[in-house]
């Protein structure tokens, strides 16, 4: 199954010293981004949104609702879980809950599967999605899906350097 991917794309790049987005860091040769998107589109996914986070996260991903369906995955542009995703929205679909989100070590690991109608159950004064991510888990509404790898990141200089070396 073949999900439309979000992926939050507004991280200036303050603590890990860029000039840039993070998503744009160059890694082993290419914009970090880039190595996400190479490895969705070798399983299978096709279509992706990129969302800057100008308005906040999930004022962004409203703008976007009508190109993301139904249900969607969502992926935080400055980290990368090199995971099989179609485990990962079958363990979903099998816990049959609106939605689902990634962990290493129980921390959130930058990946989840949304039912759209979700994105409206904040009002709008809510434009992060932390807050509706933290709404679904008080709510029990998400399933958690623990990955069996750790995430590679691009948020701090050591992060970079550790990514690098992943994906050289």
């Amino acid at each position: 199954m073949s999900l439309p991917v979000a992926i939050l794309c507004g991280g200036h790049g303050t603590r890990a010293k860029q000039p840039i987005n993070k998503c744009f860091t160059s890694v082993a040769g290419k914009p970090f981004l880039l190595h996400t998107l190479e490895m969705l589109e070798i399983q299978g996914f096709s279509t992706f949104v990129l969302c800057r986070g100008t308005d906040g996260t999930l004022a962004d991903l409203r703008k976007a609702k009508d190109q993301l369906g139904e249900k969607f995955l969502l992926l935080y542009g400055d980290t990368m879980l090199r995971i099989n995703y179609s485990l990962f929205v079958h363990d979903w679909e099998k816990a049959r809950t609106p939605a689902a989100m990634a962990t290493w070590d129980k921390v959130d690991a930058g990946v989840h599967g949304l039912t759209s109608w979700m994105l409206d159950m904040l009002d709008d004064d809510y434009t992060d999605f932390a807050a509706l991510r933290d709404e679904a888990r008080k709510r029990m509404m998400i399933h958690i899906y623990e990955s069996p790898v750790p995430w590679l990141e691009v948020g701090t200089e050591t992060a970079i350097e550790l990514t690098r070396l992943a994906l050289s």
